[in-house]
């Protein structure tokens, strides 16, 4: 798909309803916009919701979590609130073994330059990031600088949305699923009600009873009487506790 300019990335986004489908328009066009050659979406915990590489394919290979991940903020040569870059990973040098061996895997995987874009997604989710590759050294301008910082913006943005859509799918489950608890319990109370001559109160007493003694819920007990015409009988008093015995004094 070309992208001509920001604005076309934008209007994708915003009209949107598939947010998992946005990371993917988002990697792509990170990589053409920036001039990249492969770019990884992670969240908070590392695990990777897209990757594009349109001209890296040993990216293919890249190790889980990302390479580098934050250590990058550590080694970078040029930097800004929230994109680190190191222009070209031959001229670093570190003593930190970690580090000294991650810089080995991108050589091996003919990996020149790399960027960290910070991504926050709120308090309670942490932050992800927009790890960036190419296979060349590659000036980074203020240009590229203010471009990145953007799209890591849009794309906090895009997965925040994500995870309020996802919360809100689960809270809709939820009250769904209470509802339909709710009406066949209703109607279990109805069928008890009309076949055994007793109250409402009564009736649900018994499906309460019999779920408790049988560890089960009172929709699964509602249940089988509504479709598989069990009758619980009446609810059973609770054993009083044996008295104690006085205590003799010594």
């Amino acid at each position: 798909m070309p992208w001509p300019d920001l604005s076309d990335l934008v209007t994708v986004l915003a009209a949107g309803e598939s947010p998992s489908s946005d990371l993917d328009v988002i990697t792509a066009a990170t990589c053409r916009l920036l001039s990249v050659d492969g770019a990884v979406l992670s969240d908070a915990h590392d695990a990777v919701l897209s990757r594009a590489t349109p001209r890296l394919s040993s990216l293919g290979d890249l190790p889980v979590p990302p390479l580098l991940g934050d250590r990058l903020l550590a080694i970078a040569d040029t930097r800004t609130a929230t994109v680190a870059v190191v222009q070209d990973l031959r001229d670093v040098s570190v003593t930190d073994a970690v580090v000294t061996a991650e810089l080995e895997v991108a050589d091996r995987l003919g990996i020149r330059t790399m960027a960290h874009v910070v991504l926050p997604l709120g308090q309670e989710d942490g932050e992800g990031s927009l790890t960036l590759y190419s296979g060349q050294p590659h000036h980074w301008n203020e240009e590229d600088l203010g471009l990145a910082g953007f799209i890591g913006a849009l794309t906090s943005a895009c997965l925040t949305s994500a995870t309020r859509l996802a919360q809100e799918k689960d809270t809709v489950g939820q009250l769904q699923h209470a509802l339909d608890s709710r009406v066949v319990i209703e109607q279990a109370k109805g069928v008890l009600v009309a076949s055994e001559s007793i109250g409402a109160d009564e009736a649900f007493g018994r499906l309460r009873d019999q779920a408790r003694r049988r560890g089960v819920t009172v929709r699964s007990i509602a249940e089988a009487v509504v479709n598989n015409g069990y009758r619980p009988g009446p609810q059973r008093s609770p054993i009083p506790p044996r008295p104690r015995s006085p205590r003799t004094p010594e």
